[in-house]
């Protein structure tokens, strides 16, 4: 008897899903990789018409975080992510220019392949939770702990407005530099 497991099998368990949700996710992120490859490196006018379908829900904030695990999210969040909106020209003022994308970076900073599979993604209207925003002491800015493509592209089709997602321990001092730009979300 073989005890030998395929790769799929191996990543599913690592996952901890069933082996056919992993094959059927897989199959989904190849085919926006595919598409991707399409959109690489041209300008926003060029992509297809993406409408953000902002996720706010409590069970998505997770997903802010770029890839923490649900278990490990309720470990460390315990009481989740307070949400605001923001008008995007304010929080851009006091984003740290780590995370900020100026005029003509869009395709220069940051993962080119991710920024393409994102606009795919986006365009298809796939469901997308907020970036997560976290304040730092010693720039006095906000910086993104996670999202740097969902804001990237959003800045990039115009929006005005964006959400954020912002930790308890981040809260007062992202509230402060925002002064009152802001709009919070009840979950």
């Amino acid at each position: 008897m073989d005890d030998r497991i395929d790769a799929d099998e191996l990543f599913a368990s690592i996952e901890g899903i069933p082996v056919d949700v992993y094959r059927k996710q897989r199959a989904f992120r190849n085919d926006i990789r595919a598409k991707a490859e399409k959109v690489r490196n041209l300008p926003p006018e060029k992509w297809p018409e993406i409408k953000i379908n902002w996720d706010l829900s409590r069970e998505s904030q997770r997903f802010c975080c770029d890839g923490v695990k649900k278990e490990e999210f309720e470990e460390y969040y315990p009481n989740g992510f307070f949400t605001y909106w923001v008008c995007l020209d304010d929080f851009d003022s006091v984003l740290g220019d780590y995370s900020r994308r100026d005029e003509g970076e869009l395709w220069s900073v940051g993962c080119k392949s991710k920024l393409a599979e994102m606009i795919i993604y986006l365009s298809e209207g796939h469901p997308i939770s907020p970036p997560k925003a976290s304040y730092v002491k010693e720039t006095n800015k906000i910086i993104l702990s996670g999202g740097h493509h969902r804001y990237a592209v959003a800045k990039a089709i115009g929006e005005k407005e964006i959400p954020i997602c912002v930790d308890e321990d981040n809260r007062l001092e992202v509230e402060r530099l925002l002064g009152c730009n802001y709009k919070e979300i009840k979950n």
